[in-house]
């Protein structure tokens, strides 16, 4: 992800990795600082405000920098995209979602290539784990395509990954 300005389907990739991370932490149960809603609402920021959720609760992992980076992108995609290209919403919506489904496919299969890297080398587990690798690659290929197509709408033409030939 370039770090000064990242593209529009780097920042959207980048959020579903985040949100993955997010909810795959057991943090108990959610409690708020505002009655019974489950978010307040940032009004430092003015039109580029965020809802944020308030989590507290028994975890290992602190959940709450990946929010705040969270947020941090959606402010920034609202305030230096959408705001150019207001039109590209569903669009945008469709492809985030699928996007979504392809990291969730992608972190599935790299934690059983894990635990297939840590389980008896049998025929069957080596042919699994080479099936799992050419998912993998599958999978990384549509996240790439995704993320190319999260980019056109906003008419940015550049290439998410490069492959050798």
């Amino acid at each position: 992800m370039r770090m000064i300005k990242p593209s529009p389907g780097e920042a959207a990739d980048r959020q579903t990795i985040l949100n993955l991370k997010i909810k795959s932490v057991d943090t108990g149960e959610l409690r708020v600082r505002q009655g019974e809603d489950k978010t307040v609402v940032d009004k430092e920021n003015g039109p580029f405000a965020v809802n944020k959720r308030i989590v507290s609760g028994i975890s290992k992992i602190d959940i709450q920098p990946f929010l705040m980076e969270n947020e941090e992108i959606q402010r920034y995609l609202e305030q230096f995209w959408f705001l150019d290209f207001p039109k590209v919403g569903e669009q945008y919506d469709e492809l985030f979602d699928t996007l979504a489904e392809v990291n969730e496919r992608l972190w599935k299969l790299e934690d059983e290539a894990r635990a297939l890297r840590r389980a008896k080398k049998d025929t069957a587990a080596v042919y699994r784990a080479a099936t799992v690798l050419f998912e993998i690659t599958e999978e990384n290929d549509k996240r790439s395509e995704l993320v190319q197509q999260i980019n056109q709408l906003f008419g940015v033409e550049a290439r998410e990954k490069v492959y050798a030939q």
